[in-house]
């Protein structure tokens, strides 16, 4: 009896993390800061809108734009959905960019439970926005998600207008550790995360 007994325990404790992992009743908290990266070069992936063949259009104007939409009043946020106060950690890695020229676009701390993984629900950056500590730089869009499955993921689907008629992508998702800052690259734009337990 003692024998199956160790076994058994052996067994919970390799599945723990796994099981752990899949309570979306567990909540997690987000920290993400956008930033700019260095001047394009050729290598960027830029999808570029130019003017249709033969068009005359001059491409000094300025491309008008719709105004992002305005953040859903608090009360309105989803029961899901918290805003707690960023880290000093964070707080720092924004200091250290904006010293050595890099243009933050975009910070912002929430809590929330894990999607499943393969049904996850994104989050709009303009809903995050309204939990408190403002919205993302104009010209930046894009989603958030937090799955679990084995493993938490976090993905970033990403649209950033640099310019008229320049419009780069961040569409990326990877694996996350608990406490662990991790760094999503792209030639235009940077994001570095934080997931952490409230």
């Amino acid at each position: 009896m003692n024998r199956f007994a160790a076994c058994l325990g052996m067994l919970l404790l390799a599945t723990a993390p796994a099981v752990l992992a899949q309570d979306t009743g567990r909540r997690y908290q987000v920290e993400i800061v956008i930033f700019e990266q260095s001047p394009p070069t050729s290598e960027l992936l830029v999808r570029p809108e130019a003017p249709a063949a033969g068009s005359e259009a001059d491409v000094s104007e300025p491309v008008l734009t719709e105004p992002a939409p305005t953040p859903e009043p608090r009360t309105s946020l989803p029961e899901w959905l918290e805003g707690p106060a960023v880290s000093p950690e964070m707080e720092g890695v924004v200091r250290k960019l904006a010293s050595g020229g890099y243009p933050v676009l975009w910070h912002q701390a929430w809590t929330q439970p894990a999607n499943r993984l393969g049904s996850e629900q994104p989050v709009p950056l303009a809903l995050l926005a309204a939990v408190g500590q403002g919205e993302a730089r104009p010209g930046l869009s894009g989603e958030v998600t937090l799955s679990a499955g084995t493993y938490l993921h976090l993905g970033l689907d990403l649209e950033f207008l640099a310019g008229p008629g320049t419009t780069y992508e961040l569409s990326q998702q990877r694996r996350v550790k608990i406490g662990e800052m991790h760094y999503f690259d792209h030639p235009r734009l940077g994001a570095i995360a934080l997931v952490t337990l409230p």
